[in-house]
């Protein structure tokens, strides 16, 4: 919820076939009905929107300054993993660019991970959580600045234990 009272969530539209785009819904009349607010954009060809290994995980928080996050996979076993990152200003309209999570510490799109989700601290720092460098380990990251102004996120380690996030 924004400040104004502005209600946000967000689906993937699979419709057609090849695509799944994240598309943000808004609510002003607090939950009664929604009306799609961004319907391209938050995903792209590079982040599941088109292809192959569509999207099929999203989650949305927002901070104190009315920016939303989102945090998006593409999960498809046997080998193919992905999550990425990526704000929005509704204000503006702006989007940050997208940041592919798995990269940040070099794990392979092979490694299998469910890890997909995110949150937001009091001071405003963004946690994420991803694959590990090992199969079926979540392992989380956090903004290295407020609102992940920077599109940078450091490791804060392994969360899970070996082959626990599997189930």
């Amino acid at each position: 919820r924004l400040s104004t009272g502005v209600l946000f969530m967000v689906t993937l539209d699979g419709s057609t076939a090849g695509s799944q785009p994240i598309v943000l819904h808004a609510s002003f009349d607090n939950g009664l009905s929604w009306s799609p607010y961004v319907t391209t954009g938050i995903n792209d060809a590079t982040s599941g929107a088109t292809g192959t290994n569509l999207t099929n995980v999203v989650n949305v928080v927002v901070d104190d300054l009315d920016r939303l996050h989102f945090h998006w996979a593409s999960h498809y076993y046997p080998s193919f993993f992905k999550n990425y990152y990526r704000s929005f200003d509704p204000v503006f309209g702006t989007m940050s660019p997208i940041v592919d999570v798995k990269a940040i510490n070099g794990v392979a799109v092979s490694v299998r991970t469910t890890a997909s989700q995110i949150a937001i601290t009091s001071d405003n720092r963004i946690w994420l959580t991803a694959c590990s460098p090992s199969n079926w380990r979540e392992e989380l990251f956090v903004s290295s600045v407020a609102y992940a102004a920077t599109g940078a996120f450091t490791t804060v380690g392994i969360l899970s234990a070996a082959a626990s996030s599997q189930n």
